[in-house]
């Protein structure tokens, strides 16, 4: 009850479960517009990229207790290790953006002509749907993380910190590449040998740039943005 509590209590965790709450119906009903399945599986995403806020939270708040029983530790690494697998869900949200390529807003009548766009209001409304997703996902991310960072630096200081989030995010990137290209999921790491399996199968060229692209964006958005989540606000 006490971590329940502490929740409530939390002003960012309480308004990024308010924009749950108010994202995933409006989801259903831009999909009774949109006719299309997309909009719902936006609204499970956002679900999904909400789940390692609350292991992060736990996490968290379990590490400011004293943990010197060997019960409290092993409950701790769960909790990481929990928000590790999940944790890719929600900077995975900013990939949504590919399926505007459905959606047209532009084009040309002839060689050289003018562009006209189109009065394309269903397209418009997909394109701020995946935005608003996209938002509260990255948000998610960095609340997430930093507390997690938080807790590295009280363990192991800034430098160690750093190497450890920047291969956060390197596994974070091969979490996206994954759910994006080889349709897995979190709970597919219960199954580890056929994730690697098919991961392996799958390397090449594109997989190492999306990859690379992927630690750069998210370093990019947690160093640019971390100054202004305040933990325990």
């Amino acid at each position: 009850m006490n971590i329940i509590k502490q929740a409530f209590e939390d002003r960012i965790l309480r308004h990024l479960f308010f924009a749950v709450v108010i994202y995933v119906p409006l989801s259903i009903v831009i999909a009774f517009e949109t006719l299309a399945f997309l909009n719902i599986m936006l609204g499970w995403n956002v679900i999904l990229a909400f789940v390692p806020v609350v292991l992060a939270f736990i996490f968290y708040n379990k590490s400011l207790e004293d943990n010197d029983k060997q019960q409290d530790k092993v409950i701790l690494i769960l909790l990481f290790l929990s928000w590790l697998f999940f944790f890719p869900n929600a900077f995975y949200l900013i990939t949504d953006f590919i399926h505007l390529g459905g959606e047209e807003f532009y084009y040309w009548g002839q060689l050289y002509s003018p562009i006209t766009y189109t009065e394309n209001y269903l397209g418009y409304l997909t394109l701020a749907h995946i935005f608003l997703g996209a938002f509260i996902g990255v948000f998610m991310a960095i609340y997430s993380l930093r507390m997690i960072d938080i807790y590295l630096i009280n363990k192991f200081g800034n430098m160690y910190s750093t190497l450890i989030i920047i291969l956060i995010m390197f596994l974070s990137s091969i979490g996206i590449y994954i759910g994006r290209f080889l349709r897995l999921n979190s709970w597919d790491v219960l199954n580890p040998f056929n994730v690697l399996e098919q991961l392996f199968d799958s390397l090449n060229r594109f997989s190492f740039e999306f990859i690379m692209i992927f630690i750069v964006i998210q370093l990019a958005l947690y160093y640019l943005l971390k100054p202004f989540i305040r933990i325990n606000d």
